[in-house]
């Protein structure tokens, strides 16, 4: 890959440009440090950010998954990481964006999270309970209902 030498800067240093020229947020920058570190040790000081490709990437993702205990955290790592690498390869050298559509674990809700469907009878169960309220009370049950509803939908 022909990088012109200006955008050949380490992973290092790019983190900390793409802060200063992105419009992240505070909190976002806050929260994207310590996954951005994760990755500087990964990569290394001298890792040029644009010549990580999908398959460092994909390395990356793997030695995420090996040593991110949290399947949400990881999914967060490689995203975060991404984010900040395919600000780089777009701007500085036009290159595709990595992907993560593969790489991010899915979560897996177990069985006894499931529910089943309300009953017509729950269902008017609640809402006559949430019509109690709305007589007793109109000027505070206003948006009760369709919270209700969205609930139950």
């Amino acid at each position: 890959m022909d990088i012109a030498p200006a955008a050949q800067k380490p992973f290092s240093d790019a983190i900390p440009e793409y802060f200063s020229k992105s419009q992240t947020k505070a909190q976002t920058k806050a929260t994207y440090r310590s996954k951005l570190d994760h990755a500087r040790k990964f990569f290394g000081d001298s890792k040029c950010a644009l010549e990580i490709d999908q398959a460092d990437f994909v390395a990356y993702c793997d030695h995420v998954s090996a040593t991110v205990p949290n399947i949400t955290s990881q999914g967060h790592y490689m995203t975060t990481v991404a984010t900040v690498l395919n600000w780089f390869r777009v701007r500085e050298a036009g290159l595709p964006a990595l992907t993560t559509k593969t790489l991010a674990p899915k979560r897996d809700s177990p069985e006894s999270d499931d529910r089943d469907a309300f009953t017509l009878e729950q269902l008017g169960m609640l809402f006559e309970n949430a019509k109690q309220y709305r007589l007793r009370n109109p000027h505070n049950s206003g948006p009760r209902l369709p919270q209700l509803s969205l609930a139950v939908g």
